[in-house]
């Protein structure tokens, strides 16, 4: 029935809209052409993807509990004319568990998929809404920790009929497009920096998608302009496999692409599959259509398993050292950038530290998101009006106050209620993009968020510290029978027995009953004992990491916003550590309150 408000609804957009942004790569004209589709047509692209890739995952002999679901769901129920419509699509997606498998997919162990809610196999019926919610707040939460533009995060709206659409193209977007990139990994496939632009960094190289990769690819292999813009996808994917195997034409059923589309297209999925070994669903009609997504995916397909491009000479493997070292160290940056993008608005969104946020204005809009009021923006110059380092500069000296302290230079961010504080700190210094200066700033910005949702919740209002964090954390632990428990009270957020992850999921156990899954955590992890390298016990870091990232999957099918890595957990990242804290006591303040106003 929720579905049927859905399809019925009278504000579904029957305009026709791009369904991508045209993104250039830094110094480069890639041509990425915007596909008009209506939100019906592209709802049935997204679902046609989603049923090639799960369905691939589906025919795979390993025996799992997650095949078998997916096959009660793939693929994608058809209507009486069989074809795919609005109706079959969003009543498949509407529980979230198809769309939890497929973050794990286009994320690669970024959530513990255990924690998703499946129908019972013997008796597959609908899941309760309970469960719907849980796995729509999982999904959610998720999408806001990894840098997804949605149009809200707020689970209220997956269950609006005229909101949910919405959010659902969004996120089947961000999805897919994540997708394609894991085919296009530089670690994975080095020969891909012969495929960059002589002008373009390392950094540069870092931010180019699929969409800038495939169309490279083809034009290099055809002995063309990198930037040549692809007329006719189909005919370039034919002349371009034809270039990777001299056998592809003399066994094919066409001389020319063009003499026959449907032959060639036909081939062109029968050979990869049998001479080189593709695993694909792509179809025939699926080319055909034109359908670019798709036609995307059967090209990463095909370059994931045989590029056609040559191992690099020792020359250019000395060039890729620099730039597998400059990728290599993005994670934490990334986390911080999605951070920041979580709370700016959808026009506005950061890709690097260093360089986004050196005019100070993104600064100043993420210190009045979380102290509404706090910045005086007739004193700040905007993006639009940044013309040279002064007016960046401006911006600095305006959120910082200088002051004499000891016969150093101290900087305080304007507001000082947020108790924002850098030592030996200036302007400078983060227009200049000082790495370590700019991560303490985020980080006290992010402290200051958590805090202020703890004491809006707890203790009447009154400020939270840190130590109430560890008390209520420990007091909570305590509440477990000594000898059902498998952690102590710890003495402090650098305590080594909380590189178990034991400990936080102890605590998930008391304020979530029935949540956790006694048979699925390594209750016999040990901790850490040097922080500073890693064990050679593979087999013991791999269970430290498996429980970090169950706690934090359980945290955010709670609605955590955690903007941290399971490896931040395991080696005691301070920050990492206060983060899950502080969630854990808010979702057991949250509980709490709710029980409460329930028997009120």
């Amino acid at each position: 029935a929720f579905v049927e408000s859905i399809v019925v609804r009278d504000n579904w957009v029957e305009e026709k809209t791009g369904t991508e942004v045209v993104v250039l790569s830094k110094n480069a004209q890639d041509y990425v052409d915007a596909e008009l589709l209506n939100e019906s047509e592209e709802l049935r692209m997204y679902a046609t993807y989603l049923d090639r890739v799960l369905l691939l995952l589906t025919s795979s002999t390993v025996i799992s509990t997650t095949n078998d679901v997916r096959r009660l769901y793939m693929p994608v129920k058809r209507n009486e004319q069989g074809h795919l419509d609005n109706y079959h699509i969003l009543a498949t997606l509407l529980d979230g568990v198809m769309l939890g498998l497929f973050v794990d997919i286009a994320q690669p162990e970024f959530l513990d998929t255990r924690v998703i809610h499946l129908p019972n196999l013997a008796e597959p019926i609908p899941l309760p809404l309970g469960q719907i919610e849980d796995n729509v707040q999982l999904i959610l939460s998720s999408a806001k920790a990894l840098g997804m533009r949605l149009p809200t995060f707020d689970p209220s709206a997956w269950v609006d009929p005229k909101q949910n659409v919405s959010v659902l193209l969004a996120l089947l977007k961000d999805l897919c497009d994540r997708h394609l990139q894991t085919y296009f990994n530089v670690s994975k496939h080095p020969e891909l920096i012969r495929l960059a632009a002589d002008n373009e960094d390392s950094e540069a190289i870092g931010q180019l998608t699929s969409y800038h990769w495939i169309p490279r690819w083809m034009n290099n292999l055809q002995k063309r302009p990198l930037h040549k813009k692809i007329d006719d996808f189909n005919l370039e994917m034919f002349n371009t496999m034809a270039e990777i195997d001299k056998d592809f034409l003399s066994r094919a059923p066409v001389s020319k692409y063009t003499d026959n589309p449907a032959a060639a297209c036909g081939y062109m999925i029968d050979f990869a599959i049998k001479d080189w070994k593709v695993v694909t669903n792509i179809e025939v009609q699926d080319l055909l259509d034109n359908n670019r997504l798709l036609q995307d995916l059967f090209a990463a397909q095909v370059f994931d398993t045989n590029s056609g491009l040559s191992k690099l000479t020792k020359k250019e493997e000395k060039q890729f050292q620099s730039i597998h070292l400059d990728t290599t160290v993005q994670s934490a940056d990334d986390s911080m950038c999605n951070f920041i993008n979580s709370l700016l608005p959808a026009d506005l969104m950061i890709h690097n530290l260093k360089k986004d946020l050196s005019d100070g204005v993104v600064v100043c809009k993420i210190l009045d998101k979380v102290k509404p009021g706090c910045i005086n923006w007739e004193k700040v110059r905007d993006k639009d009006k940044v013309r040279h380092k002064f007016d960046k500069m401006n911006n600095w000296v305006f959120i910082q106050i200088k002051y004499a302290k000891q016969g150093k230079q101290a900087m305080e961010v304007a507001m000082r209620d947020l108790n924002l504080k850098m030592i030996n700190a200036s302007g400078q210094d983060l227009h200049d993009g000082n790495q370590k200066i700019i991560h303490s700033l985020l980080w006290q910005i992010m402290r200051f968020q958590a805090m202020k949702t703890l004491s809006s919740l707890s203790f009447g209002g009154k400020p939270v510290e840190e130590k109430d964090i560890l008390d209520w954390c420990n007091n909570t632990l305590l509440q477990i029978n000594s000898n059902d428990r498998h952690s102590e009270a710890i003495q402090g957020f650098k305590d080594r027995h909380l590189t178990t992850c034991i400990f936080y999921i102890e605590i998930l156990k008391v304020i979530l009953p029935g949540a956790v899954k006694d048979d699925i955590v390594y209750w016999d992890v040990t901790p850490l004992q040097d922080l500073h390298k890693r064990e050679e016990d593979e087999d013991m870091y791999r269970k430290r990491l498996a429980n970090a990232k169950y706690a934090m999957t359980l945290a955010r099918r709670e609605g955590a916003e955690l903007f941290i890595l399971p490896e931040d957990l395991v080696t005691l990242e301070p920050k990492a550590v206060l983060s899950i804290m502080a969630s854990l006591m808010t979702i057991g303040f949250q509980k709490k309150n709710s029980k409460q106003n329930r028997v009120k």
